[in-house]
């Protein structure tokens, strides 16, 4: 989800150096289900950076920060997600759409519970990135 999230645009027009944020809450499931269950949220704050041959260029960077409960040999295991995310995109000014974008980011979860002996850390780190080509 870090990197998946669509691109999201002041409702009043920005000028160069301009600064809008969205938080995304993000629920899964429910604690009594035999589902996995999760609640947090994505922040994404977005910085106009510059315009650069007719395309603004906005800095992103997202904080993600998820806890929740998986199933797991009849009893329910502790989940905390947390990950952060720096990139970049184009948006073509003329035609009105993201033309390009890349997203870096790492995400670490920890896992928790009586069943299990004390785990290091899961960290994954890669990226996202989308590029229109001309037809």
């Amino acid at each position: 989800q870090l990197a998946a999230g669509p691109a999201v645009f002041p409702i009043e027009p920005v000028s160069v150096g301009g600064v809008w944020r969205r938080v995304e809450p993000i629920f899964e499931g429910t604690p009594a289900s035999n589902d996995p269950s999760w609640n947090g949220d994505l922040a994404t704050e977005y910085v106009f950076e510059r315009i650069e041959a007719g395309a603004a260029v906005i800095r992103v960077t997202t904080k993600l920060a998820m806890r929740g409960t998986v199933p797991k040999h009849g009893t329910r295991l502790s989940v905390e997600s947390t990950g952060t995310g720096k990139g970049e995109m184009t948006f073509d000014i003329a035609k009105g759409i993201v033309v390009r974008s890349r997203l870096d980011f790492v995400t670490e979860t920890r896992t928790t519970g009586r069943e299990i002996p004390a785990l290091p850390p899961t960290k994954i780190e890669g990226w996202t990135e989308t590029e229109l080509e001309k037809t």
